[in-house]
């Protein structure tokens, strides 16, 4: 799953703008490249960050240190998110009579 999908379907709660640490719907948030991408910077995880769109806008090309530094996460903490956030279920009930 990509960046971007997985904060698309963040699961419509309220996240928060990493430079005015404000809280927004996820489709009121950016992806922010933390070392611009007109500085040499990607799109990875250690370099993307959610920020608001007035933030993004007004941070530009700038060198902004985020309130929380991005990270990548483990695969398992990616799955406990989805599950957490979507009632994610990891079998149908309709399973029940072969699982036991």
């Amino acid at each position: 799953m990509t960046i971007g999908k997985l904060v698309a379907h963040g699961g419509g709660g309220m996240y928060p703008c990493q430079y005015c640490s404000e809280s927004f719907p996820v489709k009121e948030l950016t992806l922010d490249h933390v070392m611009p991408v007109s500085r040499g910077g990607r799109t990875e995880w250690e370099n993307i960050v959610t920020a608001c769109k007035k933030c993004n806008h007004s941070k530009g090309s700038k060198l902004i240190t985020p309130n929380r530094l991005p990270w990548k996460p483990e695969y398992w903490h990616i799955v406990s998110c989805i599950r957490e956030h979507h009632n994610f279920q990891l079998k149908h009930d309709s399973w029940d009579k072969y699982l036991g």
